[in-house]
């Protein structure tokens, strides 16, 4: 994760329009309080084979330059 914030703090100094999406954890929330927007929402997973384990996930949309 530190890796994916220091290409795109790299990519951010550049002028380049960054979108993100990871899973919501604080960690990552600090990862990008600086320069950043970021939102959180809640999306449907139908990947899960049995659809007992198809749930809602809390996610982050980290935007920049956009």
């Amino acid at each position: 994760q530190e890796r994916l914030a220091n290409a795109a703090n790299r990519a951010r100094e550049r002028g380049v329009k960054i979108i993100i999406t990871n899973a919501n954890h604080e960690s990552l929330r600090e990862l990008y309080l600086n320069n950043y927007t970021v939102r959180e929402v809640s999306r449907y997973s139908s990947i899960a084979a049995k659809s007992l384990n198809r749930n809602k996930y809390e996610e982050l949309i980290i935007t920049c330059n956009i």
